[in-house]
């Protein structure tokens, strides 16, 4: 049951990260910031079904030159706000790490449970 679970959550995932990608490339955003936004989209989904009620909202939008990324859940759970250096070669604990990296910032609020909103750069493609 629990491996059903798991493979059913993968495959929702990646056709969400599918059709968020399909957006940003809609909307000529560079090949960069989709594989970043992606990645980031990816590493909180894990971290609030891992962490949470076991479902995730995401929502990606362009604002002000910018990529923002939300994930929420019913549960609330909050990241600590300074992740740790995690050991390059550790099976676990480098998802925020790697978010922070990439990222402008990271919020979390209480409204409607657990709400990350990310902000990345916004590279369009070179005309060419």
């Amino acid at each position: 049951l629990e491996t059903r679970f798991l493979e059913e959550f993968a495959a929702a995932l990646r056709d969400a990260l599918d059709r968020f990608c399909q957006y940003l490339q809609s909307s000529d955003v560079a090949e960069e910031s989709i594989f970043d936004s992606r990645l980031v989209l990816s590493e909180l989904a894990g971290n609030v079904l891992k962490h949470s009620s076991g479902s995730a909202r995401l929502r990606l939008d362009i604002v002000g030159g910018k990529i923002e990324v939300e994930v929420r859940s019913d549960n609330f759970f909050c990241p600590p706000e300074k992740p740790c250096l995690p050991a390059a070669d550790s099976e676990s604990g480098r998802g925020l790490y790697l978010v922070d990296k990439i990222c402008e910032c990271r919020s979390v609020t209480k409204e409607g449970g657990l709400r990350v909103v990310i902000r990345t750069h916004y590279n369009r493609k070179e005309e060419g």
